[in-house]
């Protein structure tokens, strides 16, 4: 079964990164909806957010082998901002695998999409990244700069149920149909009724032979 971490407003500083604002990301929604204010985003780029898993969280070593998605729910902005979780000037934004402690980065990827330039919610997707340790966290990390004028602009995000990270397989195996394994066939679960039955039938017809 896929997991899912939802974005929050509380506090949760890392050692990978130096993030205007450092939250966690939670199995469960956040109750309501926060606002937090991003500010001091210069012409250079800077890393305004962090949102980190909890602790042995997800808890394996090949987690998001797949595609991985984060929705992030960005309100309100000054229009000279571009923002995303990629390389955007100096802020070496994406979404990455960092150590259980987060002091480490051990590997990132960045978003497919071009870096986004206006409002509300947004939808990013990457590649996969590659097989660590299980004790391992993700981390989004979201950059962002002014794109021309003097001076630091800035941007609210929030928390509301409505930004999450997704995708991967905690477990290792997708969801699908059920099946049962004979021999080198693999049976669907169309099948799998007829199995049982005719395996009941035999078990009582042998069960009456004296």
């Amino acid at each position: 079964m896929p997991k899912i971490f939802y974005h929050t407003a509380t506090d949760e500083a890392i050692g990978a990164y130096n993030a205007t604002e450092e939250k966690a990301a939670s199995l469960t929604p956040p109750p309501g909806s926060t606002d937090t204010s991003l500010t001091g985003i210069g012409t250079a780029g800077e890393l305004i957010l962090t949102l980190i898993t909890p602790a042995n969280e997800p808890n394996e070593a090949g987690a998001w082998p797949s595609d991985v998605q984060v929705d992030i729910d960005i309100p309100s902005m000054d229009s000279t901002l571009e923002y995303g979780f990629k390389t955007i000037g100096n802020a070496d934004g994406g979404f990455a695998r960092v150590s259980a402690d987060g002091s480490t980065e051990v590997a990132i990827v960045e978003q497919v999409e071009d870096p986004f330039a206006t409002p509300g919610l947004k939808t990013c997707t990457f590649p996969a990244l590659p097989a660590g340790d299980v004790t391992d966290r993700g981390v989004a990390v979201l950059g962002a700069r002014k794109t021309f004028g003097h001076g630091n602009d800035g941007m609210n995000y929030r928390a509301d149920g409505d930004g999450l990270i997704s995708g991967g397989w905690a477990g290792g195996v997708p969801a699908g149909p059920i099946g049962v394994v004979l021999g080198t066939t693999t049976q669907a679960s169309s099948v799998l009724t007829s199995i049982v039955t005719v395996l009941a039938l035999t078990m009582t017809n042998n069960s009456e032979i004296v």
